[in-house]
């Protein structure tokens, strides 16, 4: 009864902290690039566009 109970004391304890460090480390680490990269170029892209037109036309 002692083996069966430690077994799976250090069975679940190990699968815990292994599942979640694991998965947390690599996936938000290349998912928060990738995700932070796209988003912030494509928005300073549109509002640079119709900001150079107006600007240019009351300029000259």
């Amino acid at each position: 009864m002692n083996s069966q109970i430690n077994n799976a004391n250090p069975r679940e304890n190990e699968e815990l902290p292994g599942s979640p460090m694991r998965q947390s480390d690599p996936e938000p680490d290349r998912i928060t690039r990738p995700d932070t990269l796209p988003p912030p170029n494509s928005v300073p892209v549109q509002p640079s566009i119709p900001q150079t037109a107006p600007a240019s036309a009351p300029i000259p």
